[in-house]
């Protein structure tokens, strides 16, 4: 576990944010096999989706 003191160059400089290798690239296959929005998806009766979903509506509001 990093320590705060530790963290805090990594946020001055824009951190980042750390996505498991396993998980990229699975909303935006979802997306691509369902025909589905970021917006109608964040209202899936899936949780995980769901929340997957409101993930990429607030990334996009993001300064990257």
């Amino acid at each position: 576990m990093m320590h705060l003191d530790e963290a805090r160059p990594q946020r001055k400089k824009g951190g980042g944010i750390h996505i498991n290798p396993a998980n990229r690239g699975k909303f935006t296959a979802t997306m691509q096999r369902t025909g589905k929005t970021a917006e109608e998806l964040s209202h899936s009766s899936n949780p995980l989706t769901r929340k997957r979903a409101i993930f990429a509506l607030n990334v996009r509001k993001w300064n990257h």
